[in-house]
């Protein structure tokens, strides 16, 4: 009975750098147990480059800030800190940081893209305007609830006359029809780009439905009835609203 061939050797310089990797990060251990253990002030500045959640609850912001990946919140604080600063340049560095790097806290990106905004508003500034708007459109692509809460902040602060459309068409698909319904009393245009894709592929919530049936009575002969009808099959729509839809679509076919 032949044996199994024995697994090649491993070539010693890996083992080499498997060896000092190993050491470097036992001796990092050991400081950084002795430091926490309050073993001498000579430990005190002895961290793990990128972890800025070992640092002690003493730590400065400014340490904080300095390491990889840092706490959202501390970006937070440091962006609002500048908020009304006399250095612009000063908080859109620090909201950008934000940008980056509190993505795993989307409430974060919510509230520093309202502030940019408002200041873009009050000083007529490009620069916070873009800033605020690439928060609240990351905050909606990250968060798992309140999709819309992005761009009702938007709206709240930019002139109506603002297209919403060209800002959070780079958000996610699965939330176009969450954001038209938003926007279809004041943005029907808007509205009717961030629902159409949905009603193509099936795909749309039905409680949205009243707003496809009140858009598509504005849009008229824009609208292909084929579509319409697709909606109108669909099983477990209200029968009210199908009712609806058929008129529309009826309008629509008879005007063709």
């Amino acid at each position: 009975m032949s044996s199994a061939p024995a697994a090649p050797p491993i070539p010693s310089p890996v083992l080499r750098t498997l060896s000092l990797c190993f050491l470097a990060l036992s001796g990092w251990m050991c400081a950084d147990g002795l430091r926490r253990a309050g073993a001498g002030a000579a430990l005190a500045g002895v961290y793990f480059p990128l972890d800025a959640d070992r640092l002690p609850e003493n730590a400065s912001e400014a340490r904080i800030l300095s390491l990889r990946p840092v706490s959202p919140f501390a970006r937070f604080r440091d962006a609002m800190g500048r908020a009304d600063g006399p250095d612009v340049e000063a908080f859109r560095l620090a909201a950008r940081g934000a940008l980056r790097w509190g993505r795993n806290q989307p409430g974060v990106l919510l509230d520093l893209g309202r502030v940019a905004l408002a200041r873009a508003v009050e000083h007529g500034e490009a620069a916070d305007r873009e800033l605020g708007e690439a928060l609240l459109l990351e905050y909606t692509g990250r968060t798992t609830h309140a999709e819309g809460e992005g761009l009702k902040t938007w709206l709240e602060v930019m002139d109506p006359g603002h297209d919403p459309l060209p800002v959070f068409r780079g958000a996610p698909r699965r939330v176009w029809p969450v954001l038209g319904a938003q926007v279809a009393a004041d943005h029907p245009e808007a509205a009717w780009a961030f629902l159409e894709p949905s009603l193509r592929d099936r795909s749309l919530d039905l409680s949205l439905a009243p707003y496809v049936v009140s858009l598509a009575k504005g849009r008229g002969s824009r609208v292909d009835p084929d579509l319409l009808e697709s909606l109108r099959s669909r099983p477990g729509l209200p029968a009210d609203l199908a009712a609806d839809l058929a008129a529309v679509i009826d309008a629509l076919r008879r005007t063709r």
